[in-house]
């Protein structure tokens, strides 16, 4: 799971800078994909919502690694566009968070185990509600101005409960982690 929440911190932080009509990520995104999809891979056989998320996963990665290198060059994308991309990759990342929340839920029915994965289901619907709602309220712009407040307050709620989800994942890691050492100690597995 380590892979799978370095991705997940790639994708969160977009630090971007700009040089006339030239934008350059620092972190980029397509690297926090390739990153969750091989978290994914170690995950296989664990439950088939891992594997179900991995063609997604691997779409998103190509996907944003050709807007990277599109935001390199000196085009200007229509309005229109941008925030139809921008809700296409909203809706297929929210689809990869989904799977991997209800994969942890499915370890822990197999495993008999409580790795928090009813805390990060809470946080994950939180956020996938709010984050939709901004990308939504964002392509309203372009008809309805007053929308801006609206999708303001929707980004900063799915800011907030993305972070919560984070610190979610990050004790689900920790915990199965330390389920996977204990059972490694008592020779039920074996770290492969």
């Amino acid at each position: 799971m380590g892979n799978i929440f370095i991705g997940l911190l790639f994708v969160f932080f977009n630090l971007t800078f700009n040089i006339g009509a030239v934008t350059i990520n620092l972190i980029p995104s397509f690297a926090g994909f390739i990153l969750i999809l091989r978290g994914l891979g170690e995950l296989r056989g664990k439950s088939g919502f891992f594997e179900k998320a991995q063609p997604f996963s691997l779409f998103m990665g190509v996907f944003t690694g050709i807007l990277f290198v599109a935001d390199l060059l000196p085009f200007y994308i229509p309005g229109f566009l941008s925030a139809g991309t921008g809700v296409i990759c909203a809706g297929v990342y929210i689809l990869i968070l989904y799977y991997i929340v209800i994969g942890i839920k499915d370890i822990e029915r197999a495993e008999g185990q409580d790795f928090g994965g009813g805390g990060l289901y809470g946080a994950w619907k939180i956020q996938a509600v709010f984050y939709i709602a901004a990308q939504l309220f964002g392509m309203g712009l372009l008809i309805v101005p007053f929308l801006w407040h609206l999708r303001n307050i929707a980004s900063f709620i799915s800011f907030i409960a993305y972070i919560i989800f984070l610190v979610r994942f990050y004790r689900t890691k920790k915990l199965y982690e330390q389920y996977l050492t204990n059972q490694a100690a008592d020779g039920v597995y074996s770290y492969e």
